[in-house]
């Protein structure tokens, strides 16, 4: 059985993450090796020393294994960061008077006229975009246009960019490091291939991805983006407010949340204590469990507050929304689901890898679902280039009927 190998990039607020898998004639996605380290040269998600960050690229390509020469592979890179921006644009081709098919290559042509024409700041960069709508004369909300007779074809469509700096100094930071990227692509936008089910994103779902840093918030109704918005909050926010109001060191907040982290408020630990680790590295005075599980879900709290707007605003302009997936690497929390449904006043679940086979810590934790879900991302790629194909097939056929008429008349 055929298959591609696909390689992947993650730069998150907080870790970097290669991973290696492919995608199978059948269908079916695999993760075949992964790993993890710490975004040495990066500060929330975006290079702020050339050299470091290089290094730390090729030590994580090091690390990840294989046979494979990475310096010759192209990488799909995942980026969170809080100068991602979208916009919503529009524009039409017009095929005169006569009724066409409208092909693969008009599809295309519109989007890339929409792209040319769109107003974005000249000191941003496209890394993506997706149509929200397709409209054929003058009837809204198609999603796929292939073939439908029309005299004019419009889109609406959601363009993806991030801050050229930011860009330009990721560009520099991989081919110092001898890595070649062959796209970018949002987070969230990767995610929701891993972890959506179709009738979600037919039904209307928002996906909510929280990185360290950066939250972003995505929503889908029948199969399409209708809205992407990028917060900059996230779990690390968290560990500062520890941090802040326990009187203890940042890293010493984040072990504290990962190890005794609950979102839960309990009754319990009147009397238990837990040792504290001062600047020095020293333990030093102990902390009353409780009171540090009072502190974990006001914070906790708090950061699902700064979310909500998001989703309301969702809520105002799109309507119900059915329930909300929660994904990301700071999702893990005990009770976040539950205070998540209590604060958003909607059916929320936990967003895991889906339909993705590989390690089981990749397809059983949330903090993976970025860089697993581009195996989902290249699969709907490949799925739309084999419609191209098929329509220039088509365009031959047709093609050659022409000359055959005009060799019969002329």
């Amino acid at each position: 059985m055929k298959k591609r190998n696909i390689y992947v990039l993650y730069v998150g607020t907080t870790k970097l993450v290669a991973l290696q898998g492919w995608v199978c004639e059948d269908g079916s996605l695999t993760v075949e090796r992964f790993v993890k380290m710490p975004s040495v040269g990066f500060e929330r998600g975006v290079v702020v020393n050339i050299e470091k960050a290089s290094m730390q690229f090729r030590k994580l390509v090091n690390e990840l294994g294989g046979t494979v020469d990475y310096t010759k592979v192209d990488f799909y890179v995942v980026i969170s960061n809080e100068y991602l921006r979208n916009y919503s644009c529009n524009s039409s081709l017009y095929f005169g008077e006569l009724m066409k098919p409208i092909t693969q290559s008009d599809i295309h042509k519109v989007i890339a006229q929409t792209k040319s024409v769109s107003t974005i700041p000249l000191d941003e960069y496209i890394i993506e975009q997706s149509p929200q709508e397709f409209l054929v004369n003058d009837l809204g909300n198609i999603i796929d246009p292939l073939e439908l007779e029309a005299r004019r074809l419009g889109v609406n469509l959601l363009i993806f960019t991030v801050d050229g700096t930011v860009i330009r100094n990721l560009t520099k930071a991989l081919e110092r490091a001898d890595l070649t990227a062959t796209s970018f692509i949002p987070k969230a936008l990767a995610s929701c291939f891993a972890v959506l089910r179709e009738e979600e994103k037919r039904d209307g779902v928002v996906l909510v991805d929280m990185g360290g840093y950066v939250t972003d918030i995505l929503y889908v109704k029948n199969m399409i983006i209708q809205h992407y918005e990028t917060k900059s909050v996230g779990g690390e926010d968290i560990s500062s407010y520890l941090a802040e109001h326990l009187s203890i060191t940042q890293p010493e907040a984040q072990r504290l949340k990962e190890r005794f982290g609950s979102a839960m408020l309990l009754s319990t630990f009147e009397d238990e204590i837990i040792p504290v680790v001062d600047i020095f590295g020293k333990t030093r005075l102990s902390l009353n469990k409780k009171r540090l599980y009072d502190q974990i879900f006001t914070s906790t709290k708090d950061l699902l507050e700064k979310i909500k707007p998001a989703i309301d605003g969702i809520k105002k302009k799109i309507g119900v929304v059915a329930g909300i997936v929660l994904t990301g690497g700071s999702v893990s929390l005990e009770g976040l689901l539950e205070l998540s449904q209590d604060v958003f006043a909607t059916p929320v679940r936990l967003g895991v890898t889906r339909k993705i086979h590989g390690p089981k810590e990749v397809v059983t934790s949330p903090q993976y679902t970025a860089a697993a879900g581009v195996l989902g991302y290249v699969q709907d790629q490949y799925r739309k280039n084999e419609l191209q194909f098929r329509n220039k097939s088509y365009l031959m056929k047709e093609t050659m009927k022409v000359k055959a008429w005009i060799q019969k008349y002329f």
